[in-house]
């Protein structure tokens, strides 16, 4: 402090899952995946009052999921 440097406590990914903040803060969301597994993710990287707690979508698309869909929508068919 005396010589004015910014620093800060740098934690490993175990440290992360077992901290008593990032659980307080609800940082970590539980999902199950398309394939039935449960995993951990991250959440919301920040929240604003009254907002959803959680994502629209509790998993990332599939590449190509939506494709056709969007095909349809840009050509018409």
């Amino acid at each position: 402090e005396k010589l004015h440097l910014t620093f800060s406590l740098v934690q490993t990914i175990d440290d992360l899952f077992s901290c008593p903040q990032v659980a307080a803060r609800e940082s970590l969301r539980t999902v199950t995946a398309p394939d039935g597994r449960t995993v951990k993710m991250p959440g919301r990287a920040f929240r604003l009052e009254g907002g959803p707690p959680e994502a629209s979508r509790p998993w990332p698309a599939r590449p190509g999921e939506h494709t056709e869909e969007v095909l349809r929508e840009w050509l018409g068919s």
